[in-house]
Protein backbone atom coordinates (compact mmCIF):
# COMPACT_ATOMS: atom_id res chain seq x y z
CA UNK A 1 0.00 0.00 0.00
CA UNK A 2 1.45 3.62 -0.56
CA UNK A 3 2.58 5.45 2.16
CA UNK A 4 2.15 9.01 1.78
CA UNK A 5 4.65 11.35 3.58
CA UNK A 6 4.61 15.26 4.64
CA UNK A 7 8.27 16.90 5.34
CA UNK A 8 8.25 19.34 7.53
CA UNK A 9 10.92 22.15 7.18
CA UNK A 10 10.54 21.27 3.68
CA UNK A 11 12.81 24.14 2.64
CA UNK A 12 15.46 23.81 5.76
CA UNK A 13 18.88 21.60 5.12
CA UNK A 14 17.53 18.08 6.81
CA UNK A 15 13.80 18.21 5.24
CA UNK A 16 15.19 18.93 1.72
CA UNK A 17 17.43 16.23 2.18
CA UNK A 18 14.89 13.68 2.96
CA UNK A 19 12.33 15.03 0.90
CA UNK A 20 14.53 14.90 -1.87
CA UNK A 21 15.83 11.34 -1.20
CA UNK A 22 12.38 10.10 -0.83
CA UNK A 23 11.70 11.59 -4.18
CA UNK A 24 14.49 10.08 -5.89
CA UNK A 25 14.06 6.22 -4.48
CA UNK A 26 10.56 5.95 -5.55
CA UNK A 27 9.52 4.15 -2.29
CA UNK A 28 6.90 6.75 -0.36
CA UNK A 29 4.97 9.57 -2.21
CA UNK A 30 6.02 13.00 -0.37
CA UNK A 31 2.36 14.48 -0.80
CA UNK A 32 3.45 18.03 0.89
CA UNK A 33 5.82 20.06 2.61
CA UNK A 34 5.05 22.27 5.55
CA UNK A 35 7.12 25.02 6.37
CA UNK A 36 6.74 28.26 9.36
CA UNK A 37 4.28 31.20 8.97
CA UNK A 38 5.30 33.88 6.47
CA UNK A 39 8.09 31.65 4.75
CA UNK A 40 8.57 33.01 1.86
CA UNK A 41 8.35 29.52 -0.26
CA UNK A 42 4.63 28.42 1.47
CA UNK A 43 2.39 27.66 -1.76
CA UNK A 44 5.14 26.93 -4.43
CA UNK A 45 5.85 23.68 -5.50
CA UNK A 46 8.38 21.87 -3.84
CA UNK A 47 8.98 20.24 -7.12
CA UNK A 48 10.90 23.55 -8.86
CA UNK A 49 13.31 22.99 -5.71
CA UNK A 50 14.94 19.74 -7.37
CA UNK A 51 14.41 21.40 -11.03
CA UNK A 52 11.25 19.29 -11.67
CA UNK A 53 7.53 20.80 -12.79
CA UNK A 54 6.15 17.38 -12.95
CA UNK A 55 6.09 16.51 -8.46
CA UNK A 56 3.13 18.65 -7.23
CA UNK A 57 4.26 18.56 -3.83
CA UNK A 58 2.61 21.82 -2.64
CA UNK A 59 4.03 23.93 0.68
CA UNK A 60 1.55 24.86 3.37
CA UNK A 61 2.31 26.12 6.92
CA UNK A 62 0.88 24.05 9.60
CA UNK A 63 -2.63 25.71 9.65
CA UNK A 64 -3.50 25.32 6.11
CA UNK A 65 -1.89 21.68 5.97
CA UNK A 66 -4.66 20.75 8.90
CA UNK A 67 -7.26 22.19 6.45
CA UNK A 68 -5.34 19.95 4.11
CA UNK A 69 -5.75 16.72 5.93
CA UNK A 70 -9.84 16.69 6.12
CA UNK A 71 -9.77 16.51 2.12
CA UNK A 72 -6.13 14.72 1.27
CA UNK A 73 -4.70 13.07 4.12
CA UNK A 74 -1.18 11.69 4.87
CA UNK A 75 0.06 8.31 6.60
CA UNK A 76 3.36 10.01 8.41
CA UNK A 77 4.73 13.40 8.86
CA UNK A 78 8.98 13.76 9.58
CA UNK A 79 9.87 16.38 11.45
CA UNK A 80 13.09 17.48 12.29
CA UNK A 81 12.54 21.33 13.04
CA UNK A 82 12.57 22.55 16.55
CA UNK A 83 10.86 21.75 19.70
CA UNK A 84 8.49 24.41 20.26
CA UNK A 85 7.42 23.60 16.38
CA UNK A 86 7.28 19.99 16.95
CA UNK A 87 4.95 19.79 19.69
CA UNK A 88 2.58 21.91 18.02
CA UNK A 89 2.93 19.21 14.55
CA UNK A 90 2.42 16.42 16.51
CA UNK A 91 -0.50 17.68 18.29
CA UNK A 92 -2.21 18.28 15.13
CA UNK A 93 -1.13 14.82 13.89
CA UNK A 94 -2.67 13.51 17.10
CA UNK A 95 -6.18 14.92 16.21
CA UNK A 96 -5.65 13.74 12.39
CA UNK A 97 -4.64 10.07 13.34
CA UNK A 98 -1.33 10.95 11.61
CA UNK A 99 2.14 8.82 12.08
CA UNK A 100 5.17 10.75 13.11
CA UNK A 101 8.85 10.23 12.52
CA UNK A 102 10.32 12.37 14.54
CA UNK A 103 13.88 13.84 14.44
CA UNK A 104 13.60 16.67 15.94
CA UNK A 105 16.18 16.74 19.12
CA UNK A 106 15.95 19.87 22.13
CA UNK A 107 13.40 18.97 23.94
CA UNK A 108 12.98 19.96 27.57
CA UNK A 109 11.42 17.17 29.85
CA UNK A 110 8.70 18.30 30.35
CA UNK A 111 7.85 18.94 26.19
CA UNK A 112 9.10 15.18 26.01
CA UNK A 113 6.60 14.09 28.77
CA UNK A 114 3.60 16.26 26.68
CA UNK A 115 4.58 14.62 23.38
CA UNK A 116 4.49 10.53 25.06
CA UNK A 117 0.93 11.75 26.65
CA UNK A 118 -0.44 13.26 22.79
CA UNK A 119 0.84 9.70 21.78
CA UNK A 120 -0.55 7.86 24.23
CA UNK A 121 -4.25 9.11 24.44
CA UNK A 122 -4.49 9.70 20.94
CA UNK A 123 -3.50 6.27 19.53
CA UNK A 124 -0.83 6.97 16.80
CA UNK A 125 2.25 5.83 16.57
CA UNK A 126 5.79 7.45 16.75
CA UNK A 127 9.25 6.88 15.95
CA UNK A 128 11.38 8.97 17.91
CA UNK A 129 15.55 9.25 17.88
CA UNK A 130 17.84 11.66 18.70
CA UNK A 131 19.83 10.02 15.59
CA UNK A 132 18.93 8.06 12.82
CA UNK A 133 21.97 6.70 11.68
CA UNK A 134 21.88 3.10 11.34
CA UNK A 135 25.44 2.78 12.89
CA UNK A 136 24.66 5.33 15.86
CA UNK A 137 22.21 3.24 16.42
CA UNK A 138 24.38 0.12 17.04
CA UNK A 139 26.35 2.44 19.21
CA UNK A 140 23.54 2.51 21.53
CA UNK A 141 22.79 -0.93 21.48
CA UNK A 142 27.17 -1.65 22.22
CA UNK A 143 27.05 1.89 24.30
CA UNK A 144 24.06 0.15 26.87
CA UNK A 145 25.78 -3.06 27.19
CA UNK A 146 29.34 -1.60 27.88
CA UNK A 147 27.89 0.20 30.66
CA UNK A 148 26.12 -3.17 32.62
CA UNK A 149 29.73 -4.28 32.56
CA UNK A 150 31.95 -1.68 33.19
CA UNK A 151 29.89 0.52 34.86
CA UNK A 152 29.36 -1.99 37.44
CA UNK A 153 33.19 -2.40 38.14
CA UNK A 154 34.15 0.97 38.77
CA UNK A 155 34.80 2.51 35.28
CA UNK A 156 33.73 6.12 34.86
CA UNK A 157 32.03 7.28 31.91
CA UNK A 158 32.50 10.80 30.21
CA UNK A 159 30.70 11.84 26.98
CA UNK A 160 31.96 14.49 24.56
CA UNK A 161 30.04 15.57 21.48
CA UNK A 162 31.90 17.30 18.96
CA UNK A 163 29.24 19.97 16.06
CA UNK A 164 29.49 22.60 14.21
CA UNK A 165 29.04 26.44 15.37
CA UNK A 166 25.36 26.13 14.21
CA UNK A 167 23.90 23.43 16.61
CA UNK A 168 21.47 25.01 18.80
CA UNK A 169 21.27 22.50 21.94
CA UNK A 170 24.17 21.59 24.05
CA UNK A 171 24.80 18.34 24.76
CA UNK A 172 23.38 17.30 21.57
CA UNK A 173 20.74 14.85 21.36
CA UNK A 174 22.86 11.67 20.72
CA UNK A 175 24.86 12.63 23.84
CA UNK A 176 22.10 12.90 25.98
CA UNK A 177 20.52 9.61 24.65
CA UNK A 178 23.49 7.80 25.48
CA UNK A 179 24.19 10.01 28.68
CA UNK A 180 20.38 8.30 29.45
CA UNK A 181 21.41 4.60 28.20
CA UNK A 182 24.32 4.68 30.56
CA UNK A 183 22.56 5.75 33.29
CA UNK A 184 19.49 3.44 32.86
CA UNK A 185 22.44 0.11 32.11
CA UNK A 186 23.58 1.25 35.90
CA UNK A 187 20.11 2.12 37.67
CA UNK A 188 21.05 5.77 38.59
CA UNK A 189 19.01 8.92 37.86
CA UNK A 190 20.43 11.12 35.05
CA UNK A 191 18.77 14.43 36.72
CA UNK A 192 21.17 13.77 39.79
CA UNK A 193 24.62 11.97 38.41
CA UNK A 194 25.12 14.34 35.02
CA UNK A 195 27.77 16.91 35.04
CA UNK A 196 27.41 19.76 32.78
CA UNK A 197 31.39 20.40 31.77
CA UNK A 198 33.71 21.28 34.59
CA UNK A 199 34.22 25.13 35.67
CA UNK A 200 37.91 26.58 35.90
CA UNK A 201 39.12 26.04 39.51
CA UNK A 202 41.76 24.23 41.59
CA UNK A 203 40.26 22.81 44.12
CA UNK A 204 37.80 20.35 42.58
CA UNK A 205 36.79 17.77 44.86
CA UNK A 206 37.55 14.00 43.39
CA UNK A 207 35.29 12.76 41.01
CA UNK A 208 32.32 10.81 42.59
CA UNK A 209 31.66 7.27 40.92
CA UNK A 210 28.31 7.74 40.47
CA UNK A 211 28.83 10.97 38.21
CA UNK A 212 28.25 10.91 34.00
CA UNK A 213 30.38 14.05 32.85
CA UNK A 214 29.22 15.99 29.58
CA UNK A 215 31.63 18.17 27.21
CA UNK A 216 30.43 19.99 24.01
CA UNK A 217 32.84 21.21 21.40
CA UNK A 218 31.15 23.66 18.83
CA UNK A 219 33.32 24.88 15.90
CA UNK A 220 33.11 25.87 11.96
CA UNK A 221 30.42 25.15 9.42
CA UNK A 222 30.62 28.30 7.07
CA UNK A 223 32.81 28.80 4.86
CA UNK A 224 34.51 32.05 3.51
CA UNK A 225 32.20 32.55 0.72
CA UNK A 226 29.14 32.11 3.05
CA UNK A 227 28.38 28.55 1.42
CA UNK A 228 27.92 25.67 4.21
CA UNK A 229 31.57 24.02 5.70
CA UNK A 230 31.70 20.13 5.63
CA UNK A 231 29.16 18.64 8.42
CA UNK A 232 31.12 16.97 10.93
CA UNK A 233 29.62 15.25 14.03
CA UNK A 234 31.60 13.13 16.74
CA UNK A 235 30.01 11.67 19.77
CA UNK A 236 32.10 9.35 22.38
CA UNK A 237 31.55 7.43 25.29
CA UNK A 238 34.92 6.99 27.32
CA UNK A 239 34.62 4.17 30.00
CA UNK A 240 37.95 4.37 32.06
CA UNK A 241 39.37 2.40 34.58
CA UNK A 242 42.35 1.95 36.73
CA UNK A 243 44.41 0.31 33.90
CA UNK A 244 42.63 0.57 30.63
CA UNK A 245 39.92 2.70 28.53
CA UNK A 246 37.30 1.85 26.23
CA UNK A 247 36.26 4.43 23.48
CA UNK A 248 33.42 3.91 21.85
CA UNK A 249 32.60 6.85 19.15
CA UNK A 250 30.54 7.66 16.13
CA UNK A 251 31.68 9.98 13.11
CA UNK A 252 29.31 11.60 10.95
CA UNK A 253 30.68 12.61 7.50
CA UNK A 254 27.36 14.33 6.64
CA UNK A 255 23.22 14.58 6.93
CA UNK A 256 23.24 11.96 4.14
CA UNK A 257 23.77 9.28 7.18
CA UNK A 258 20.51 9.42 8.30
CA UNK A 259 18.52 8.69 5.77
CA UNK A 260 18.45 5.12 5.63
CA UNK A 261 17.19 5.01 8.88
CA UNK A 262 14.88 7.74 8.46
CA UNK A 263 13.35 5.41 5.37
CA UNK A 264 13.52 2.24 7.29
CA UNK A 265 10.95 4.23 10.00
CA UNK A 266 8.90 5.64 7.96
CA UNK A 267 8.13 2.00 6.51
CA UNK A 268 7.77 0.68 10.27
CA UNK A 269 5.10 2.82 10.62
CA UNK A 270 4.07 1.95 7.55
CA UNK A 271 3.10 -1.48 9.39
CA UNK A 272 2.66 -0.13 12.87
CA UNK A 273 0.02 2.22 12.74
CA UNK A 274 -2.18 3.38 15.60
CA UNK A 275 -0.26 1.62 18.36
CA UNK A 276 -0.51 4.41 21.01
CA UNK A 277 3.44 4.13 21.66
CA UNK A 278 6.44 5.92 21.06
CA UNK A 279 9.10 3.05 19.38
CA UNK A 280 12.94 3.53 19.44
CA UNK A 281 14.87 3.24 16.06
CA UNK A 282 16.72 0.30 18.31
CA UNK A 283 12.86 -1.17 17.39
CA UNK A 284 12.83 -0.37 14.06
CA UNK A 285 16.05 -2.17 13.46
CA UNK A 286 15.38 -5.36 15.33
CA UNK A 287 18.03 -4.25 17.77
CA UNK A 288 15.19 -4.39 20.66
CA UNK A 289 12.13 -6.20 20.92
Amino acid sequence: METRVAVCGIYGKTGALLAKKMVEGGKFTVSCGIERPGHPNLGADFGRFLGRDDLHIPVFDLEAFGRMMKKDPVDVVVDFTSAPASVLTVGLCAREGVQVVMGTTGFTPQQQEDLAGIVRQSGISMVMSSNYGIAANVMFKVVSVAAKVLGNRGFDVEIMDYHTRTKPDSPSGTAMTLGRLVSDALGWDLRKVGKYGRELRNDHPVRPREEIGFHSLRSGCVENDGSPGIYLAENTVYFGGAWDRLDIAIHDFGMEAIVPGVMAAVGFLGQNRAKGRIFSMLEVLGLEP
